[in-house]
């Protein structure tokens, strides 16, 4: 297209083949002042990963806003040097959208913009990007509303900066840097049950993604009661706890508790039923009798946990028949 000083009107467009006669289809072209762009917004830095939206503040970015009938959509891209280019929305004359793509070497890369997917602004507004800490593993992976879940964090990339956030979904909990592979993180109250990313940084907004470090939190485990409420004091009676809010999905992490001091495994059936078995009780020294005849049983969450109230299992001397 050669020169033109008229901008932002539709202008016709024709061919000719012999310089004389011109084609009469009604097709307009349009010519439009340079845009450009002044900075990036909300933060010119984001994760390696790529994926970090930003917003383009500059001027002319919208030439066709009165050309209603201009739809360009498809010509319209952020280009991001050797990145290649993402599609962009325009949101006004002095605002464009688009998401980085991933870089994974290159730490500093120039942002333009086409509005036509052919001439490029040549502004050359850097964006940033930073190798994030990356998590793998969290332990345990529920916790109370409460808060207070000392959280174990695995992972790499860690630095020792003296600052360690943890952010659960987005609520800001305690850290404590272990070493380069680990983190523990405390987990803050929080209103309801849920389900929320857990990330992690070292650095002023380098959080980790997330994606493979879902902390559930729950309502407290309550019990209403037990069946069978006795059983014989060789053990193994199986037990059926009944109550509301247990960890569907987590039984790995809830143990039924007797006396105080002795777990055994439990496995959450539901929401409101879960299952153990009774232990043995210990036996009186150089006597064949059992020392005591009750449990208190309680149940733990996290090793740490303990949930009520208590309820009481009684045991009694196995039976013997005899056949006269």
């Amino acid at each position: 297209s050669p020169f033109s000083s008229i901008v932002q009107r539709k202008i016709p467009f024709s061919i000719s083949l012999n310089n004389q006669q011109n084609t009469q289809d009604d097709i307009p072209y349009v010519y439009y002042e340079n845009p450009t762009i002044y900075r990036i917004e909300p933060n010119n830095r984001g994760p390696d990963s790529g994926g970090t939206v930003i917003l383009l503040r500059g001027a002319n970015f919208n030439p066709f806003k009165e050309l209603g009938d201009l739809k360009l959509e498809n010509d319209t891209f952020c280009y991001f040097e050797s990145l290649g280019k993402r599609p962009a929305k325009i949101h006004s004359s002095t605002e464009i959208e688009c998401v980085t793509p991933p870089s994974y070497e290159k730490l500093e890369v120039p942002v333009e913009i086409t509005l036509n997917n052919q001439q490029y602004t040549d502004d050359n507004v850097p964006f940033y990007y930073y190798h994030p800490p990356y998590t793998y593993y969290i332990s345990p992976k529920i916790g109370p509303v409460s808060g207070g879940t000392l959280v174990k964090v695995m992972g790499g990339n860690f630095e020792d900066t003296g600052t360690v956030k943890c952010k659960f979904g987005d609520k800001l909990g305690k850290g404590k840097f272990i070493s380069k592979n680990e983190l523990q993180c405390e987990s803050p109250e929080v209103e309801k049950p849920c389900v929320v990313p857990l990330r992690v940084a070292t650095r002023d907004e380098e959080y980790s993604s997330g994606i493979n470090t879902q902390f559930t939190y729950y309502d407290t485990p309550v019990i209403h009661f037990i069946e069978p409420a006795c059983g014989p004091s060789t053990g193994y009676t199986q037990i059926t706890v009944y109550g509301e809010n247990f960890p569907v999905g987590y039984s790995n992490q809830v143990k039924c508790f007797f006396n105080g001091e002795i777990k055994t495994d439990a496995t959450v059936m539901n929401y409101n039923e879960l299952k153990c078995d009774s232990p043995a009780l210990p036996t009186k020294p150089g006597s064949e009798e059992a020392a005591i005849e009750t449990y208190n049983l309680t149940i733990l969450v996290n090793d740490d946990d303990e949930a009520g109230p208590v309820q009481y299992f009684y045991y009694y001397k196995s039976p013997v028949i005899n056949l006269r």
